[in-house]
């Protein structure tokens, strides 16, 4: 095979791996999208490592991005969007900082400013009921409006976890996608840059009853609407 069309043929493989059901697939279009994958390199003679040799040469790139001045411990959320996304990531007063290849790093710092936004927008929403100006008369406003932040963000974060096991599951046992190396070489290059970062534990617990309104409208946010509005804005992939 001529050199040219391997690489569109390489090309239309990587875009069925990208048919995950954390993209807007459904279990059905993703499976069907690794057996066609896997039929093509059976057929051509393309291998994993062939696939992923590209990608592996690409640079790792550390992606700056302003943090939400919102300042309700809104930063926990970035260790989750990086897991899903194969980054590592940390954070100062002022910015989020994520770590991987720049598609990766990109779709991080689009997540973290669109579950944000959508918090905040549900927070205005919460601000005019009822029940917040009931609860103003025991509480100070701000720990109100904390709680129900956090309840809010730590529900998405457990929809990003979820999301990041079921792709997992869709992905095992296929031998299509290693993301291993992929993985490695983003925590060996981070750990290269020789960053002196100190674990911080941050409380997300809570029981009242605007942590609990928070989260019952953080499970109502819709994840795929992000990837759908992510890919408008020409970002390219999740894998």
């Amino acid at each position: 095979m001529e050199a040219g069309k391997k690489d569109k043929l390489k090309l239309k493989i990587k875009a069925l791996l990208s048919k995950t059901t954390d993209n807007g697939a459904t279990k059905a279009e993703a499976m069907s999208a690794i057996n066609k994958a896997q039929s093509l390199m059976e057929e051509n003679l393309i291998l994993e490592s062939d696939l992923n040799s590209s990608v592996l040469g690409e640079k790792c790139i550390l992606k700056e991005h302003p943090r939400n001045a919102m300042k309700h411990k809104e930063v926990f959320i970035t260790s989750y969007l990086a897991n899903l996304f194969f980054c590592q990531t940390y954070h100062t007063n002022k910015n989020v900082f994520f770590f991987g290849f720049e598609q990766d790093a990109e779709l991080c710092c689009y997540f973290y400013d669109f579950i944000v936004e959508s918090a905040l927008s549900d927070l205005y929403w919460y601000k005019e009921t009822q029940e917040y100006e009931d609860l103003k008369k025991e509480s100070s406003a701000n720990s109100i409006v904390s709680n129900f932040v956090k309840g809010y963000l730590l529900t998405v974060c457990r929809k990003i976890q979820e999301i990041y096991t079921e792709r997992q599951k869709v992905r095992s046992g296929k031998g299509v996608v290693i993301v291993d190396e992929k993985m490695a070489k983003v925590k060996r290059e981070f750990q290269n840059l020789g960053l002196n970062l100190k674990t911080v534990k941050s409380n997300i617990r809570g029981t009242n009853k605007s942590f609990q309104s928070g989260s019952k409208r953080g499970g109502d946010l819709s994840i795929s609407q992000g990837v759908s509005e992510g890919k408008r804005n020409s970002i390219k992939r999740l894998s």
